[in-house]
């Protein structure tokens, strides 16, 4: 079974990042969407769950959203250690049944590591595709 001290945190070396530096660094293709990005992540106010090591904060809060703003293996290892599962949950698979994973995160470890989102009400993630960090 993974563990949490096992947890992949590739934003180890950005906590003290600015979200404006992130979203440059990952999303570098395209200006609207590291706009978007920005603004997402400045939505969730001093709660920066998408640099934490905490698998639990990782996968609550990205489930909670269509837009990526983990690397895909970030938040694969993150449901599965969640889930106790041995072996990080395949993208694919975690995409095709990202609603039923939210479910089953919130059931195992409840909402109390679920950001709430502080500014930017007009954001709608629907409003742009996926973005993968991954």
């Amino acid at each position: 079974m993974l563990e949490a001290e096992d947890f992949l945190n590739l934003f180890s070396e950005y906590p003290e990042w600015t979200n404006r530096e992130l979203a440059e660094e990952f999303v570098r293709k395209d200006k609207k969407r590291v706009e978007y990005v920005i603004d997402l992540m400045d939505s969730f106010g001093e709660n920066r769950w998408f640099v934490s090591n905490d698998p639990e904060a990782v996968a609550i809060n990205q489930l909670s959203i269509e837009t990526y703003l983990v690397p895909a293996d970030a938040l694969e290892e993150a449901v599965a250690i969640v889930l106790g599962y041995k072996e990080p949950i395949k993208k694919s698979e975690l995409e095709e049944n990202w609603d039923s994973y939210f479910e089953d995160v919130i059931e195992k470890i409840g909402t109390d590591k679920l950001a709430k989102k502080e500014s930017a009400e007009d954001l709608d993630d629907e409003d742009i595709f996926k973005i993968d960090l991954g």
